[in-house]
């Protein structure tokens, strides 16, 4: 009984470590992970765009070895280079395109990851149009187990490009009405301008407003040319006065006459 008891603490001990030990090398495996930002969505001609591309080593006791990225930056200028890193052989390569990055350990002070930032300036000839910028890594990607030592593999991550893009402004861009125009007829004293197209519509009006008066104004069209409106003029009429005086003059000769003859 005593023996049973001895061999099944045995037993049971072996089994937790092997569990322990299994679930210790579950933990290990490797993960990576890339990602671009820019700092604008918009841009005009020659502004500068900051792109900002970011290497994660997102596995668990696992040292991502020898990365490289490739990036994609379209018809953009590359003004300016910054990386996390002090080594310039690690940094962009204008030629390649690439970021030969190195090792990303993981869980370290600086962080799991490193970053490269892009100062690209817009040129004239992407005017209006919409620019995709990207980085990639080149795969498959090298890792090593860090608890057992050099044992070099690869593997593709799930997540290896990443993009964004940008819209750049066309260059001249303006909004207005460039038409502008005006209707009417009007009539006035010397010149009238009638603003429909008729020559003689201001006439028409100004004939409305003098009534029977008449008038002897020149008039002149929207065409620039002068239009003379001849009316009859109004025959003078005699005053009632001056058929009374007229009356009064022969009354007085009849008179006149009268005892004129009367005394001879």
């Amino acid at each position: 009984m005593k023996n049973l008891r001895s061999i099944l603490t045995v037993t049971l001990t072996i089994i937790a470590m092997l569990v322990l030990m299994g679930a210790s090398f579950a933990e290990d495996y490797p993960g990576a992970s890339i990602s671009v930002s820019l700092d604008k969505n918009t841009a005009n001609v020659g502004d500068t765009v900051y792109m900002t591309v970011t290497a994660t080593n997102t596995g668990v006791n696992c040292t991502l070895t020898n990365v490289v990225v490739y990036i994609s930056k379209g018809e953009l200028k590359v003004l300016s280079a910054s990386y996390s890193g002090d080594n310039p052989s690690r940094g962009y390569q204008p030629a390649s395109s690439s970021w030969p990055l190195g090792n990303i350990r993981p869980g370290k002070k600086v962080g799991p990851y490193k970053t490269l930032v892009l100062g690209l300036q817009v040129p004239p000839e992407m005017a209006g149009k919409t620019i995709t910028l990207s980085a990639r890594f080149k795969l498959p990607l090298n890792f090593y187990y860090d608890n057992l030592g050099t044992n070099y593999q690869n593997f593709y991550p799930s997540v290896s490009q990443a993009s964004a893009t940008i819209s750049v402004n066309p260059e001249g861009q303006g909004s207005g009405n460039g038409a502008t125009g005006g209707g009417g007829s009007s009539a006035g004293n010397g010149a009238t301008s009638a603003g429909d197209g008729d020559p003689l519509a201001g006439a028409a009006q100004k004939i409305q407003e003098a009534g029977s008066d008449g008038i002897g104004d020149g008039l002149t069209g929207s065409d620039g040319q002068a239009y003379e409106l001849n009316l009859p003029e109004n025959e003078e009429e005699a005053s009632p006065y001056s058929y009374l005086a007229g009356i009064l003059i022969i009354v007085v000769l009849v008179v006149f006459g009268y005892f004129y003859g009367i005394k001879r």
